[in-house]
């Protein structure tokens, strides 16, 4: 009896710990992002990296987030890798997320499968990111840093579940001379990118797994292929293994993200928020 009440116990607090406490509790990854390559004018620059919100009311999620954006304060630009919302009546919510992030040089973002769903207005939801200053990168590259204008910021639309992807025309105004980081949402088309030759991808799209057992490690990553890519740093020879294409050039970063699928769960696999600050050495 004693047995079967410790285990009942232990399984309540388990159930509480997955849905009211990892879920909401934030991690911020530094990371210092060193190559030869990088300008002179991005040394010591800080990006924050954000994807995978899914906001639909300014609840729990949206007010750690916020809380914890203006502890991480000012930096010099921020990047959103898709799924910022579920609805286009969510934009009112997002909005007062996104108010709390301080970038110098503006938020630049870029679509993930949860913008194209069929139940939402696709155009309704860009309309609310433009309202709120974000600017999107659907196929194209920008110069954020207008002192700066050899740091690319090239942004791939969507291609899980609705194949909008245009790679050549995110990359064609990139010159090879130029540091570019590649806003993609979901990892699983990095082989097609690698011979732009970005220096850095970021991503987001697979919840870091949202659940990670200890002998099983990730359940599901919400994606079609190369579903190695859940989460973490990813080196050039790393690439190179998981994906069959040789880089000697390419990082990729993916993200857990801040919101969840439907069922608002995590385990072993918190939420993340990046913040990346550039270096030449």
């Amino acid at each position: 009896m004693i047995f079967l009440l410790a285990a009942a116990g232990a399984i309540v607090l388990i159930a509480l710990y997955i849905t009211a406490a990892e879920p909401y509790w934030f991690q911020t990854v530094r990371l210092d992002i060193r190559s030869p390559r990088v300008p002179a004018g991005l040394e010591g620059r800080t990006v924050l990296f954000l994807t995978d919100i899914h906001t639909s009311k300014y609840g729990r999620l949206e007010r750690c987030l916020s809380r914890r954006l203006r502890e991480i304060g000012p930096v010099d630009l921020c990047v959103i890798t898709g799924d910022l919302m579920y609805r286009g009546s969510s934009g009112e919510a997002l909005a007062r997320v996104m108010e709390n992030a301080d970038a110098r040089c503006g938020i630049y973002y870029v679509c993930g499968n949860s913008e194209y769903k069929p139940y939402v207005d696709h155009e309704e939801m860009i309309s609310a990111y433009r309202d709120m200053g974000l600017t999107e990168l659907r196929n194209r590259s920008a110069a954020p840093f207008p002192d700066t204008p050899s740091f690319r910021l090239a942004g791939v639309d969507n291609f899980e579940e609705c194949d909008v992807a245009d790679p050549a025309a995110a990359f064609e105004d990139v010159r090879d001379t130029d540091y570019t980081v590649c806003l993609s949402h979901a990892p699983s088309n990095i082989d097609g990118l690698l011979k732009y030759g970005p220096d850095l991808v970021l991503s987001g799209h697979t919840h870091g797994g949202q659940v990670k057992l200890p002998l099983f490690n990730v359940v599901y990553t919400h994606m079609s292929r190369l579903d190695g890519l859940h989460g973490g740093l990813y080196p050039p020879e790393k690439l190179t293994e998981l994906t069959g294409v040789e880089t000697q050039r390419t990082r990729l970063i993916v993200s857990n993200g801040i919101g969840t699928s439907a069922i608002r769960i995590r385990f072993r696999c918190r939420p993340q928020i990046h913040v990346l600050t550039f270096y030449q050495k």
